[in-house]
């Protein structure tokens, strides 16, 4: 039962690498973008969370409202306005938030590997033969 436990431990390690190696490849990429723009235009484009989902063709529903509207005052943590402040928030930001989250579950996984190899059972001894 332990083997199994180490192995899921393993694979999910190595697969938080990978994730984690991912997202950060994501990260410079839309950073070297950016700061490419900025280079050649003179003005820094920024990168929301909502243009990703635009690229990718989902449509996400987004609540406008005019500043002339009278209506009543929306709470300040309701689901919508969450929901549009982290897609208007920069994917650089959202991604090392990731990245983040990612190395702290390596950290963990790494841990756990560590404390499971540490309690592995003693191997068997060979039958002695004696004559």
């Amino acid at each position: 039962m332990i083997t199994l436990k180490r192995r899921l431990v393993t694979w999910s390690r190595r697969a938080t690498l990978a994730a984690g190696a991912a997202t950060a490849v994501c990260m410079g990429a839309i950073a070297t973008l950016q700061l490419g723009f900025w280079l050649f235009g003179k003005t820094w484009i920024s990168f929301p969370v909502s243009r990703l989902f635009e690229l990718a063709s989902l449509n996400v529903s987004r609540h406008y409202a005019l500043s002339s509207m009278d209506g009543p005052a929306q709470s300040r943590l309701d689901g919508q306005s969450v929901i549009e402040w982290s897609l208007d928030l920069p994917a650089v930001v959202a991604l090392s938030v990731a990245l983040a989250v990612f190395a702290l579950l390596y950290a963990f996984l790494a841990s756990v590997e560590k404390a499971l190899a540490a309690h592995r059972p003693a191997e068997a001894a060979p039958p002695s033969t004696s004559a």
